[in-house]
C-alpha cells in the first residue's frame, strides 16, 4: 500500500512536470501549464492498473531488479496502449504526444527509482516471504542450508520450532523455545514441517 501511494505520487508529479515543461515555450498562449484533475486521474489510474496487472504489487515477495525492470516496461507499454485507446474514444481527454512521451519517460524513471530505493534501502526485508521451519533435525537443517546458500533471496528464515528437545542439527541461535508465544500468525508467510 505504501508503494502504491509512492508510485501514485510519482505518476502525478510526472504528468505535472511534463505539462509544465511543455507549456514553457508556449508562454503567452492559452496552453494550460498544469493538467486537469481528470487528465491526471486517468493517467495515474491506467498506469497503476497496468502495473497491478503485471503483478508489481504482489505481497509474496519482490522480484529481482531485472524482473522488475521487465515487468515495469511491459506495464508502461500496456498503460500507453490503454491511454491511446482512451484518447481515441474520448477526444476531450487527448494529451499531446510530447506531453505523453515526456510523462511516460519521467514516470518510468521515477517508478523504477522508487522501487529500487524502497526494496534496497528503505525496507529490504519488507518484501521477503517469512518462513518458519517446524523441526530441528537433519531435514530442517537442509532447509536452513538453502537459506544460507542464497543470500539476498526473496525468503527470510524466521527460525526453527523444535518438535523434540534433544534432536538439534540446526543453528542454535535460530531455534525458538518450544512453548513460544512470540510468533504471531502474521509473523510468518510459509511454514515448512521437517524433523
Amino acid at each position: 500500500l505504501f508503494l502504491l501511494g509512492m508510485e501514485a505520487f510519482v505518476l502525478l508529479a510526472a504528468i505535472n512536470l511534463a505539462t509544465a515543461v511543455n507549456a514553457i515555450p508556449a508562454a503567452g498562449t492559452n496552453i494550460a501549464a498544469y493538467p486537469s484533475v481528470l487528465h491526471s486521474a486517468v493517467f495515474v489510474l491506467c498506469l497503476l492498473a497496468s502495473m497491478a496487472a503485471m503483478g508489481l504489487y504482489e505481497p509474496d515477495g519482490a522480484p529481482g531488479l531485472q524482473d522488475t525492470l521487465v515487468r515495469l516496461a511491459i506495464a508502461f507499454a500496456m498503460g500507453l496502449g490503454v491511454l491511446s485507446l482512451i484518447f481515441y474514444l474520448v477526444p476531450d481527454l487527448h494529451v499531446g504526444r510530447s506531453i505523453l512521451g515526456m510523462t511516460m519517460l519521467v514516470a518510468f524513471g521515477g517508478s523504477l527509482l522508487t522501487r529500487i530505493a524502497l526494496i534496497r534501502w528503505i525496507a529490504p526485508k519488507a518484501f521477503q516471504t517469512r518462513v518458519l521451519v517446524i523441526g530441528t533435525g537433519s531435514r530442517a537443517g537442509s532447509v536452513g542450508e538453502l537459506f544460507r546458500n542464497k543470500p539476498g533471496a526473496s525468503m527470510h528464515l524466521v527460525g526453527y520450532l523444535p518438535l523434540q528437545a534433544t534432536q538439534r542439527q540446526v543453528e542454535q541461535e535460530l531455534v525458538l523455545p518450544q512453548t513460544t508465544n512470540d510468533i504471531l500468525p502474521g509473523d510468518c508467510d510459509r511454514t515448512c514441517i521437517h524433523s
